[in-house]
């Protein structure tokens, strides 16, 4: 479930605060580009979130959610006292603060949730590896094609822009994750042989 969780969720925060400036431009204009600090911000902050909701799960199958309940009541004045100092630098500055105290927070929520349990920080990491290579991977390519475009002069469309690079992200991500991820790798071959097998038929 946290590899599924991982290969939904990495391409979404990653390709999000890469191409925030894009995002922005498109869909809000040019008006609006001073959001684009703050959007990418929240990206960032949304990373380790989504790699922290494992926690609950464990909780809830080891039959701990007083434990669970007293991280929260650690953690929650820890994120408003990162609003409260960001708040001299605005929307930027609260934005800056709670993706900090995010990615700040990550180990030590992993650490206590998994005391007690044979879960360990190896399992996320190790769970963590291939997603992180498919997303990486994917998104330099469509990088590497849409400025070699951008440069030639072929690709001035904020929009055009956009669809080519979440086009040629999306088309290299599937293509790694059915080449390196194992469960959809099984997905992928058990697709193909029953279509194989219905077009002889």
């Amino acid at each position: 479930m946290f590899e599924m969780t991982c290969l939904l969720g990495l391409p979404i925060c990653l390709a999000g605060s890469l191409w925030a400036d894009d995002i922005v431009l498109a869909l809000l204009g040019a008006q609006w580009s001073g959001a684009t600090p703050v959007l990418r911000l929240l990206f960032l902050a949304a990373l380790p979130r989504m790699l922290g909701v494992c926690t609950g799960w464990v909780y809830v199958a080891t039959g701990r959610p007083r434990r669970m309940l007293s991280w929260q009541m650690i953690w929650t004045p820890c994120v408003v006292l990162a609003f409260i100092l960001g708040l001299p630098n605005g929307a930027v500055g609260v934005a800056a603060a709670y993706a900090i105290a995010n990615w700040v927070g990550i180990i030590p929520n992993y650490l206590y949730c998994f005391s007690g349990t044979p879960i360990g920080l190896r399992d996320v990491t190790s769970t963590l590896l291939r997603p992180l290579a498919c997303t990486v991977s994917s998104l330099v390519i469509a990088l590497v094609v849409t400025a070699s475009l951008v440069a030639g002069g072929l690709l001035a469309d904020n929009w055009a822009r956009i669809f080519l690079q979440v086009g040629v992200a999306m088309a290299t991500y599937a293509v790694a994750t059915s080449l390196f991820i194992p469960f959809v790798h099984a997905k992928v071959v058990g697709s193909l042989r029953r279509t194989r097998q219905a077009g002889s038929i």
